[in-house]
This record gives structure tokens, sequence and C-alpha cells, in this order.
């Protein structure tokens, strides 16, 4: 603006009189000599020197020159005195106080906090949802609340206001009372000033029990994708106050703030999963229950070439003459000179129905058993269709298909088969 800024402790500022009051003590400049701001001024802005002699001073900040006629009462005289004289205070001397403060005997003094000056005094309540500073100068001097906080009383102090908003609320600035955080797909931790939206992987705490809890509920295939979990977000109960967030833990996903388990058929090995595809499908001979972590394979008996499967139950029982170890996507037959004469067989040993416990089965004296054999007895030693296995073995062919052969006749009695036979041997 053009005016020079003065440094109050130049010389210029150290020149002693800078007037005289109407009561007759002078006013000195805010600075001694030595250029320090004069100190231990009394309410009236003065104070005694060392010979006794009462002078007002000017200070730096309002009233700038003189609060009351001195002495004040706070003013301490060396001893002895000499002429000064107390004179009181009267109504010519108010200061002119700036906008905030009042006058007082003791000079202009700032509102208190939570209140601002109105009709002369400082009668004005700072009103909800606002905080008024010391030295507020009026209603439009009020403060709004600020994001994260509240102010349903009237008279707050600073910008605390009331205190922070609550887990599970949120508190836009100026708020006159907290307000609940919504839905599940957002959360609000203490001091919020708006809901977080969650992010997909991920859920918002405390959540419910999923939907799909309990193994008899249905889920829906995974293959039918986001349209999956919509039936179930729609039928959970209302949530407004949702407090944290979680990262989605495997064997399920996460969707809208809401944590489902990864559906059967499927397993989630990962963090952070978000659509009910999870990981990937379960491969075939493997099953997956709702909220698998990983595969589990198909149990010694059963089989399946199908992908997918939430329970072993869902798996075929191995065929007769055929065997099936832990996670099968197909049977094995049983091998030659063995016989299967049951379903569920879970190892090479095939046994039968009457083995002893585990023990391999054995294809009966005077019978062959190929490979898949599920009936004992059902190739004779010296049959036609003896001698078309045992012709394909000793040309190293591929053995023929089950079923009547159209040989005119076999080995007969130049065929002899021990007990465990694969094939006929010639006499």
């Amino acid at each position: 603006d053009g005016t020079a800024a003065a440094d109050p402790r130049s010389r210029f500022f150290r020149s002693g009189v800078i007037g005289v009051m109407n009561d007759g003590f002078p006013l000195y400049g805010p600075v001694d000599e030595h250029g320090n701001i004069h100190q231990g001024l009394d309410e009236c802005g003065g104070k005694y020197d060392n010979e006794g002699e009462y002078a007002y001073y000017a200070s730096l900040e309002p009233p700038y020159t003189i609060a009351c006629f001195g002495p004040g009462y706070a003013a301490t005289p060396p001893s002895p005195i000499k002429d000064a004289v107390p004179r009181t205070a009267n109504d010519d001397a108010a200061p002119a106080c700036p906008a905030g403060a009042i006058a007082t005997s003791k000079g202009c003094t700032n509102c208190p906090a939570g209140r601002y000056a109105k009709d002369d005094g400082c009668t004005g309540t700072c009103p909800p949802g606002h905080y008024c500073l010391e030295g507020s100068a009026g209603p439009e001097a009020a403060v709004e609340c600020p994001g994260g906080v509240f102010g349903d009383v009237r008279g707050l102090r600073d910008a605390t206001c009331a205190g922070p908003c609550p887990p599970g609320s949120f508190c836009p600035r100026g708020s006159l009372e907290p307000r609940p955080c919504g839905s599940e797909d957002r959360y609000c931790p203490a001091g919020s000033s708006a809901p977080i939206l969650a992010d997909a992987g991920a859920y918002t705490t405390p959540q419910m029990a999923s939907a799909w809890a309990h193994p008899e509920a249905p889920y829906c295939m995974a293959s039918e994708g986001a349209n999956c979990t919509a039936a179930a977000i729609a039928s959970r109960p209302l949530a407004p106050r949702q407090t944290g967030i979680q990262q989605c833990e495997p064997g399920h996903f996460c969707t809208q703030g809401i944590k489902f388990r990864c559906p059967g058929g499927r397993y989630g090995s990962e963090h952070h999963l978000k659509t009910p595809n999870c990981t990937a499908a379960c491969p075939a001979g493997t099953y997956c229950p709702e909220g698998s972590l990983e595969p589990s394979l198909l149990p010694a008996g059963r089989y399946s070439p199908r992908k997918e499967l939430r329970s072993f139950d869902d798996a075929s029982l191995c065929p007769a003459g055929s065997y099936c170890p832990p996670g099968s996507s197909a049977s094995i037959h049983c091998p030659a000179g063995r016989f299967g004469d049951r379903v569920g067989l879970k190892s090479a040993a095939c046994p039968s129905t009457n083995s002893d416990g585990d023990a391999p089965s054995q294809c009966p004296a005077g019978y062959v058993c190929p490979s898949g054999t599920a009936v004992s007895t059902s190739i004779k030693c010296g049959s036609p269709k003896a001698l078309d296995l045992l012709e394909a073995l000793e040309r190293n062919a591929p053995l023929p298909e089950r079923g009547e052969t159209t040989r005119g006749g076999g080995l007969g009695a130049a065929a002899f088969c021990p007990r465990g036979s694969a094939a006929a041997r010639r006499v």
C-alpha cells in the first residue's frame, strides 16, 4: 500500500515522551533505550519508574495507547512514593476495542471461545454444528465444524467440536450429529467425513455370515458369473454401520463389500479374489466343497472325468474289472491274471469278494483272465477265445475285444492254465 514498515526498535522509537494524556501523565514510546518492549505494565498501560514517577507506555497491540486512566490497581510504586497520585478510570477513557472484544475495567477483553460479541457484550452463543474461537466478532465469525467431527450442542469452542465421528458413522462438514455409514459396500472408521467404498476383493467389517453358510443351501453355479450372488446380496439385512475393511481370505471371494465362500466345484487358493469363479475349477479326479482352498483328490474306489465336482459322492464307483487309486479321472483295468468281481476296487491287487482282506485276486486254475476281467470263469483255458488271446500275445498284437470269437475251435487239451493265468500255455 506504499506505507514503509517501521521497526519499533529503531532509534526513532526510543525518543522518550511522545505525548501527554488528559490526566497529565506522560506517554512514552513502546520500547526503552535498549530497544526492548516495556514490561510490567498495569491494566491501564502504565507503570512507575525507579524514581517513583508514573507514566504510560504505548503498546504494539490494541489499544496502542492507554486502556484507562492510571495508576491502575496493578501498578506498584517504589518506596518512598513521590508525588504520583492514583486516579480512577472514567468512561471518557474507555478504549476503542477491536471487533470481538469488549471494554472492561482492565481494558479490551476478547469474547471467550464458544461465544461471540453481541449487544455491547459477549452474549452470543455459538450455534450447533459450529465453533467460535476467542474474540469472535459476531455470528458470521462462527466456523463450521470440520468433516470427521460433529457438533450437537451450542457454545463449542474449537475445531474438535463435540468430538470425532464414532466408528460406523460419518460426519460431513457442519454436522449436527453422526450419520449411519450405509450398506455393506462401504465403511466408516472413527473420524470419517464420508463413507469409503470397499475395494473389489475386500469385505467390510463387522461381517455377517454368508447367505450360503449351510451345506444344504443351494449355491449358484460359477458359470453364472456376477449374477451368482445377486439374490444373496439382495436378501441380506442392512448393515449400516460398517467400521473397517479386510482383504478377502483364500477360499472366499468378495464383492460389494460382502464375503462369500467359493462355490462348490471351484477353489480359491489366493487372497483378494473378486468373482465366484475364484481361482479355478476343480480338475477331473478331484472335488471341491464350498469354500475350498485347494482341490481334494477323489477317494480310492471312485473316478470322474468331469470337472467342478462339489462332492466325492458326485463321482462314479469304479466298475467291476477295474480299480481306481485316489484322484482317478478314469478307471484302470485290473492286471492280467487277476479279476475284479465287484465295484469300487481301490488298488491293482483287485481283491475278490472271497479274498482275505486286501490280498490280490488270482484267476482260478483252468481259466484265463486278461486285464480288465470281471468274471473269473468267463474264459476257459482251451476255448477258442483263449486261443485268440494267446495268439495275440505271441504276435505282440493288440488283445481282441471281449465277446464271442469266430474261431471254430480252441486248443482243447493242448492248453494248460494254472492258477493266476493271464493266457493259456501250449502243452
